[in-house]
């Protein structure tokens, strides 16, 4: 909305508004023009709103549980990889390979180590 308005010794004060609206559902003013086209309108898109806000909040909490699901999958991963690497380590070890047995046990604690430091898993 413009307008011109007289402020004294000739001169003209411009005044601009602008309205802005951000949200599920229109304005009260749009809402208020959709009733007039159809008065079943603004309830048709109040049922809307509501149910994209629960199909959103049921995205937002199966994307949770996807990632709980797959965190607590890597960690069991990592696990059974360690036992394995050690388990390895140990057996060339005791077969008088001390050098490999130490480069894998090692590397494979200092790896898991980090990884639980850093709160992810490995890989």
């Amino acid at each position: 909305m413009a307008g011109r308005e007289p402020v004294g010794d000739g001169a003209q004060a411009r005044t601009v508004g602008v309205a802005i609206h951000s949200g599920p559902l229109p304005d009260p003013m749009t809402l208020a023009g959709y009733g007039a086209i159809d008065p079943s309108f603004p309830d048709r898109i109040m049922t809307m709103a509501e149910r994209n806000a629960e199909a959103e909040r049921d995205q937002r909490g199966l994307a949770m549980r996807f990632t709980a699901a797959s965190e607590r999958e890597g960690r069991w991963m990592a696990l059974g990889f360690s036992v394995v690497a050690i388990a390895v380590s140990c057996g060339l070890a005791l077969a008088g390979h001390d050098a490999v047995a130490g480069i894998i046990g090692g590397t494979t604690v200092v790896g898991i180590v980090v990884a639980i430091l850093k709160g992810r898993p490995p890989g």
